[in-house]
C-alpha cells in the first residue's frame, strides 16, 4: 500500500515511526506526503527514530543492523 493523504479521514492524535525512515527509497516524497496528509487537521505531534550509529557502535550491538529488520 502507498501512502496517500486521502487515506487519512480525521486528524491524527500522533505520527509514529519507528525504525521505518531507514527502508524508504525516497524519504523526502515520504514526508512531504505526510505533511500533506496532517497539514489538512492543523499541527500534529510527530515522532521519528531511525537507528542511532553511535550507540551500536559504542555498545558493540551489532545485531541491530539485521535484528527484526
Amino acid at each position: 500500500m502507498r501512502l496517500s493523504p486521502d487515506l487519512v479521514p480525521e486528524r491524527p492524535s500522533l505520527i509514529l515511526s519507528r525504525h521505518v525512515l531507514e527502508h524508504i527509497p525516497q524519504p523526502v516524497d515520504f514526508f512531504a506526503k505526510i505533511d500533506k496528509a496532517a497539514a489538512r487537521f492543523g499541527s500534529t505531534p510527530s515522532f521519528f527514530e531511525v537507528p542511532d550509529l553511535d550507540w551500536i557502535l559504542r555498545n558493540q550491538a551489532f545485531w541491530d543492523f539485521c535484528y527484526e529488520h
